[in-house]
């Protein structure tokens, strides 16, 4: 790259109606020697670089006119992989791609935060974390023994960890502490895990709680709506994991799922389709483990399917607006919603009692599942 310092110079002096003789004394120098770079005849001391970049408020990199071809590189590098990831395909490729992007960009946060995304794919497709369960509890336990193998949960850690010592914003870094809480205790640094969690501010004082309260009017019923998605969204997590992991009655879970279905009483639950896909479906795994009824069981499995292809026919383009009257201020980036992976049914399917596979193999409807 022609490096043309001393023209970058002469542009922001002037940009910020400066003199020469401005600079000169900012920095210690003789105007003299301002005059020269600016001429192109000589460069600053290396040790002058970062006081000249802060006397213009830009970085080093954009005193060198690197930033535009930076960002460029970036973005394209970002692009490629996200293509991986919204295909959910094999991961190795991506996260050669975003290692190799480490190494030139150490400093860019969303990096490390991708090459997190991709490593933790990588190590869910090539081996995934279990539960088991005992005869003498009702509890399911981590399998910290068999999870601790998989080199790439460990490698998405450490990816996560380099991403939260950066200041990145604020939806970043809660997704990010989200998913590294859960390969902790997936990886048994329940100490970690604990520890992280800790350190987060409390439901009481989310930002989608505190917003709802904060504005007004119109904008009010927005942040409320808001508020009551990510609100569901969480106890759909919390309450699916809750049961499946006490591996109790599947009742509760379904008049959960019931619950949210009537908030979202149009049937367009947006975001709440996949998730709750993972509530039917584990009480549908549930029903016919414990509670040997396929047939409800099998009832379960079709509702939870149901939400699947409703979330899978959302388009990933433009806004998705909510239009159920408790949430019809809301719209969201449609494609913010994650992909569900690839490997989903077939995952789900090893947890599935014999006769309740047999009979979801059995119909047409369900034959994704089974590609």
């Amino acid at each position: 790259m022609n490096i043309k310092l001393g023209e970058k110079i002469r542009q922001l002096r002037i940009r910020d109606n400066r003199k020469q003789e401005d600079l000169a004394k900012a920095l210690g120098v003789s105007s003299q020697a301002v005059s020269r770079w600016e001429a192109n005849g000589g460069y600053p001391d290396l040790e002058l670089i970062p006081a000249i970049a802060n006397y213009f408020c830009i970085s080093i990199d954009e005193l060198f006119g690197y930033s535009m071809e930076r960002r460029e590189k970036l973005s394209a590098i970002f692009e490629k992989a996200d293509s991986f990831i919204n295909a959910q395909c094999d991961m190795t490729e991506c996260v050669k791609l975003l290692r190799d992007a480490a190494d030139e960009f150490p400093s860019e946060p969303q990096v490390f935060v991708k090459l997190g995304q991709a490593l933790s794919m990588l190590g869910w497709k090539k081996q995934l974390p279990r539960l088991y369960h005992t005869n003498d509890t009702d509890y399911t336990h981590t399998d910290v023994e068999y999870n601790s193998k998989n080199e790439y949960l460990y490698q998405a850690i450490t990816a996560y960890e380099k991403a939260l010592t950066f200041d990145i914003p604020v939806s970043d870094r809660d997704v990010v502490t989200s998913l590294i809480v859960s390969l902790y205790s997936v990886t048994g640094q329940f100490d970690k895990a604990t520890a992280l969690a800790q350190k987060q501010a409390s439901v009481i004082v989310s930002r989608e709680v505190l917003m709802a309260s904060a504005a007004k009017d119109e904008e009010r019923e927005k942040y409320r709506g808001e508020a009551l998605i990510a609100l569901l969204t969480q106890l759909c997590i919390t309450v699916e994991s809750a049961y499946c992991e006490n591996l109790t009655k599947s009742a509760a879970l379904i008049s959960f799922a019931q619950y949210c279905e009537s908030v979202f009483c149009d049937g367009k639950c947006g975001m709440l389709h996949n998730y709750l896909t993972h509530v039917y479906v584990n009480a549908a795994t549930l029903t016919a483990r414990f509670g040997k009824d396929t047939d409800t069981a099998f009832e379960y499995f079709k509702k939870g399917f149901d939400h699947y292809k409703a979330y899978c026919e959302i388009p990933r383009e433009g806004e998705y607006r909510y239009t159920a009257p408790l949430v019809s201020k809301v719209t969201f980036t449609a494609k913010s919603f994650p992909i569900v992976p690839d490997f989903y049914w077939k995952n789900t399917m090893n947890y599935m009692t014999d006769e309740l596979k047999e009979r979801i193999e059995a119909d047409p409807y369900f034959a994704e599942c089974f590609d």
